[in-house]
């Protein structure tokens, strides 16, 4: 019989750190079990300044939230933020060859990969790369383009990322505790993933994350 799965949020912000623990069930449903928060010290808009200080508020929310969820904590999510965090829109195409008309998987892959691609240079981490609707011979977009005709296929992908060694500062400090973190990702990309439905998305919206140190937004189009 399948198991319930437990995952943790962990947000380190400028004015508190909070560890949330939410109980995935079988059937796909979420409840939240335990929640950690501490003042937070040692950070300054979004980013850690002092690790000693802010790996200490980390171990604090850590406590609560294994207390209140009474569960071993060993993994984590980690939600980062700051302003060295940008979001780039890139586009992939590709055309077919010639006597093909009837658009593949393979096609929607060459497009989507040329999409992903994208040379940020050495000191970048890319935190998530968004793959949006494909788009035949320059007409409206769609999710699910094989099956269909066309000579040219295109795709945009919004990839974000930061400053690879800004970001390290977090998980090194989180690391140190210690905990294991299972992925990084983007504070508003998160918070949109809980808030907004998927029609809500689709049909255009502005989401903004007001926070103590750093606002950010994330926009759906």
């Amino acid at each position: 019989m399948a198991q319930s799965k437990i995952l943790v949020g962990l947000e380190i912000g400028t004015t508190k750190t909070c560890m949330v623990v939410g109980e995935i069930r079988p059937d796909s449903t979420a409840t939240i079990i335990g929640v950690g928060e501490s003042p937070s010290a040692g950070v300054r808009k979004g980013e850690i300044n002092d690790q000693s200080m802010a790996r200490q508020c980390v171990c604090d929310a850590w406590q609560l939230a294994q207390d209140h969820a009474d569960a071993d904590i060993l993994n984590v999510f980690l939600s980062v933020t700051g302003e060295h965090i940008v979001g780039e829109n890139n586009e992939g195409s590709f055309r077919l060859p010639d006597g093909e008309t009837i658009i593949d998987e393979s096609h929607m892959e060459i497009a989507r990969e040329k999409a992903e691609k994208k040379d940020l240079g050495p000191d970048s981490f890319v935190l998530h790369r968004e793959l949006g609707g494909y788009s035949i011979d320059g007409g409206d977009p769609t999710r699910h383009p094989a099956g269909l005709t066309g000579r040219t296929l295109d795709v945009k992908c919004h990839v974000m990322h930061g400053i690879s060694t800004r970001l390290q500062n977090s998980l090194l400090c989180v690391r140190q505790v210690p905990l294991e973190v299972e992925d990084l990702v983007f504070a508003p990309l998160a918070t949109a993933q809980m808030v907004l439905t998927r029609q809500q998305k689709e049909a255009g919206a502005l989401l903004i994350d007001i926070g103590g140190g750093t606002t950010d937004f994330i926009c759906y189009k």
